[in-house]
């Protein structure tokens, strides 16, 4: 589903989490924006082998279930994009706060103008290191993003990208904010990521508190699915597995470098949300 002149917008949502989708039908009707609703995965769903895999205590990642879910959620969203040929779509979670500035970022084509893979709309509104400025859509300016920059509420992904994901041997062994904008998943300083600054996209927990604190457990549309799945677990990370990863990240990281030195010097600031009061 798409409106004529806009990229499609997808957004996951479990189908018992109705109070979420009222929450974001009601953004979408405001807003004016035609989007198709993806039933998302549940812990129950998850299959049995992966999980009994990522919950190890050796697995190198902290990882839950809930976790799981989410990424093979988006992964539905991903696949429909190969499915039906979508060069780029707008992703979204249903615990998404969406400002009026999204709008022109469904313009078509936005991504092979900008040479980008996936443009992160998001801000968790924690410090992260950022690239020049490449140009702007609307309000906000669009900055290479050069260090880890948790939360999927809100991207745009190039087809691309999207069936690279699909077939990466470890895109169900980290959660998928980090597989997206993290050290150590296969797109951050490989892939061309730009953020929004500021950003136009939020999450509930984030926008429920002061820029600069820490987010809080919300009740109604603002409660987590995947944190009820959080547990304590010990973890037994094996010195080869830190230096293979490690490794594997150091000559993208030094590329990247030559384009933006700040990936290796730039210091760190946090992205706010565009409906952050001046100098909040």
């Amino acid at each position: 589903m798409s409106a004529p002149g806009r990229i499609p917008v997808f957004w996951v949502n479990v189908d018992t989490r109705t109070d979420r989708r009222d929450h974001m039908e009601a953004q979408f009707a405001d807003l004016g924006i035609a989007a198709e609703r993806i039933s998302a995965v549940t812990v129950a769903q998850v299959p049995a082998d992966t999980a009994a895999r990522v919950t190890r205590p050796e697995h190198f990642f902290k990882f839950t279930l809930g976790d799981l879910a989410c990424g093979l959620s988006h992964q539905r969203i991903w696949r429909i994009m190969a499915e039906r040929d979508l060069s780029e779509a707008l992703v979204l979670e249903d615990d998404a706060v969406l400002s009026p500035e999204i709008l022109p970022f469904l313009e078509p084509g936005l991504l092979v103008r900008l040479g980008a893979d996936l443009l992160r709309l998001e801000t968790r509104r924690q410090p992260v290191q950022l690239g020049h400025r490449l140009g702007a859509v609307g309000r906000c300016e669009l900055h290479e993003l050069l260090s880890t920059h948790r939360g999927t509420a809100g991207y745009i992904i190039s087809r691309a990208a999207a069936e690279a994901s699909l077939v990466c041997p470890n895109v169900n062994d980290m959660a998928v904010d980090r597989f997206l904008f993290g050290r150590f998943g296969p797109h951050l300083w490989r892939s061309r990521i730009l953020q929004a600054v500021p950003g136009p996209v939020i999450q509930l927990d984030v926008l429920s508190v002061e820029p600069g604190a820490k987010a809080i457990a919300l009740t109604g549309p603002g409660r987590s699915e995947i944190s009820r799945f959080r547990v304590k677990r010990t973890r037994r990370r094996k010195l080869g597995d830190i230096v293979a990863y490690t490794l594997a990240d150091l000559l993208p990281l030094l590329r990247l470098a030559v384009r933006s030195p700040a990936a290796l010097f730039g210091a760190r600031r946090p992205v706010p949300f565009i409906g952050d009061p001046p100098g909040g």
